[in-house]
């Protein structure tokens, strides 16, 4: 049973593995038209062409083709079945490649992964054959090892699949440091292969030798997935650095805008005044009160403290005149001049910028309303910002998730008040209660 096994049905079946595992690691990544006429069709062709060169093999050489061990080593053979395998792992790149709709680098890298989990399966299961010895009945020891090759391999496509469905909402993981990620996984390929069928082709070995065998080739393929993984957590990580400096340049460039603009409204508005006095008489007196009610609205004195934060103030509260929505302010902004300037119009932009969002979402005119409030007590200081919001949020890592559909280019604003909460030592608690929504920050005054 295991000698049919290994001859005919073990390759075939490992083509089969290299597929399903692509497939699942392939969640984040965009199928072509008629993806599974392609996948499939593809595959099942693939598959019969291992058949058919396992059946020339047996014709042309007058013996059975073995996937594993054989009794007596022939070069020619582990040779043959080396570039066998190789051609295995081309056929499956094609067959990723006419199905997704991505570039080659992308899919050489995925179908590296699946290899790669492929072979530490395999390895897991020639781990326990080990064990198979002990069992004396040949039968129930043929047995044994298949059902343990194939269950394991079960547990492995559900774990695959786990992994994946909790990251399908993420980035690509095969885009960025491409050449290090190929580099490696060649090496490793090569390496698994090569070891695989030194392990396989050679005459047995002892307990000691094959399960050293086994253990380096699980350590190889455990090391290739590990600085994957860990390379792309570093793409991630540098993406968002880049975003984050982008955001402060563009915030920055905001912030000298918005401070020009307002010194000249302010200026303006001194003038206008002065100019409406002299306009004023019995007969447009209605008019004079009306102009000086909308240059009070520009010229509405915001004096906190602290001049970055008196800018962008003023710039919110005109905004909120504007959208019918109503803002207070209560801030002590002389208690955060520990914070940098970038930092504090970046804090409180992304903060406002977050509640107008929400609230401009709202129906009821009633609950378009913004509170922001920031007092000391003792050596703290204490920020609090509250507003309404249409429907419940949805929380990952303790911050709200995005509702913008591109999340992959949105939600920074609460990473980056988070980010700068914990460079000053201090901390950020979101809660969404109802319909009502806050962000509470404590910073310890030095």
């Amino acid at each position: 049973m295991l000698s049919f096994f290994n001859s005919w049905i073990a390759t075939p079946l490992m083509a089969l593995e290299f597929l399903v595992f692509g497939y699942l690691f392939a969640m984040r990544i965009k199928r072509k038209e008629y993806f599974y006429l392609r996948f499939i069709s593809l595959g099942l062709l693939g598959v019969a062409a291992t058949f058919l060169v396992e059946f020339l093999f047996s014709v042309i050489t007058g013996t059975d083709f073995h996937y594993g061990a054989e009794e007596s080593w022939d070069y020619r053979q582990t040779i043959f079945k080396f570039c066998f395998f190789l051609a295995i792992y081309g056929w499956t790149y094609m067959v990723f490649r006419i199905s997704y709709q991505e570039k080659a680098t992308v899919i050489y890298l995925l179908c590296a992964v699946s290899f790669t989990a492929q072979h530490l399966s395999h390895n897991l299961v020639s781990l326990f054959h080990i064990f198979s010895i002990y069992i004396e009945d040949q039968s129930s020891r043929e047995w044994f090892t298949i059902l343990i090759r194939e269950g394991i391999m079960l547990l492995m496509f559900f774990l695959a699949w786990l992994f994946n469905y909790r990251r399908k909402e993420e980035a690509n993981p095969y885009e960025g440091n491409t050449k290090r990620k190929v580099a490696a996984s060649t090496i490793v390929v090569l390496v698994c292969i090569g070891l695989y069928r030194l392990n396989s082709d050679l005459p047995p070995a002892s307990v000691l030798t094959q399960l050293g065998l086994s253990l380096y080739a699980l350590l190889s393929c455990a090391l290739l997935l590990l600085l994957f993984f860990g390379l792309w957590e570093s793409d991630k990580t540098h993406a968002e650095a880049e975003t984050y400096r982008e955001l402060l340049h563009q915030q920055k460039e905001q912030y000298e805008l918005s401070k020009s603009t307002i010194d000249l409204i302010n200026m303006k508005c001194h003038d206008l005044k002065h100019q409406l006095r002299a306009l004023r008489t019995s007969d447009n007196e209605q008019y004079v009160k009306e102009l000086e009610h909308d240059i009070m609205i520009f010229d509405s004195s915001i004096k906190t403290g602290n001049e970055v934060l008196n800018v962008l103030l003023r710039e919110k509260m005109l905004e909120a005149e504007n959208e019918g929505i109503t803002m207070t302010c209560f801030i002590d902004g002389k208690a955060i001049s520990f914070m940098s300037e970038m930092d504090i119009y970046s804090l409180f932009g992304n903060l406002l910028s977050n509640a107008f969002e929400s609230v401009k979402r709202l129906s009821e005119k009633d609950k378009k309303t913004i509170a922001l409030s920031g007092r000391t007590m003792g050596n703290l200081f204490f920020l609090h910002e509250e507003n309404f919001v249409a429907a419940p949020l949805t929380f990952e890592d303790g911050l709200p998730k995005t509702t913008k559909e591109d999340s992959d280019n949105h939600g920074f604003g609460m990473k980056s008040m988070r980010r700068i909460a914990e460079k000053y030592n201090g901390e950020m608690v979101v809660k969404n209660d109802g319909g009502t929504f806050s962000i509470d920050f404590v910073f310890t005054l030095s």
